[in-house]
Order: structure tokens, then sequence, then C-alpha cells
């Protein structure tokens, strides 16, 4: 049982909302935000560590969740290369 309070304290300091898990907490911003999102913006964002992880259990789900390469800036000037998570057309709301 501590462990489940330490999970949903963690949650509340993060700001979920009550009731809201990180899956719930994905799915909603992706529905929103059709432009997807990056692993550094999930962590700023949303307080999600580990993206792919929510993205795979949303697709066992039968959510179509899909995972594009994109190149982007990084704060030395070069660039890396980075998955994008972006709901299919069918889902995305705006």
């Amino acid at each position: 049982m501590a462990a489940q309070e330490e999970v949903s304290r963690a949650d509340s300091e993060s700001g979920l909302e009550k009731g809201m898990n990180q899956n719930s907490l994905l799915l909603d911003y992706l529905e929103h935000h059709s432009e997807g999102i990056t692993q550094l913006e999930a962590f700023n964002t949303l307080g999600i560590c580990r993206l792919s992880e929510r993205a795979r259990e949303l697709q066992a789900n039968g959510i179509d969740i899909k995972h594009t390469p994109v190149t982007v800036p990084t704060r030395n000037g070069k660039t890396a290369h980075v998955m994008r998570y972006t709901l299919s057309n069918q889902f995305a709301i705006g």
C-alpha cells in the first residue's frame, strides 16, 4: 500500500489531476496538439519520463499512435534525432 500512496503523492506533486494517470494525460495532450510531442516536451510539459512506454501502452489498448523520426536543434548548436509521437488523424481534435 505504501508504494501506491507514494505514486499518488508523486502524481499530485507533478500536477496530475486526481484520476488522471500518465496514459490519460498523454492521450488528452495528443488529442489537443496535432503536432505531437517529443520526449523532452513530454518531460517538461507532462512530467512523463518514459514517453515511448506510455505510447506502447496506449497502442496496446487500441489507440493508433504514430512515431516519426525528427531532427531537432541541441543546446550546443548541433542537431539530434528524436521521435515525435502523434495520434493518427482520425483521433486528433486540434
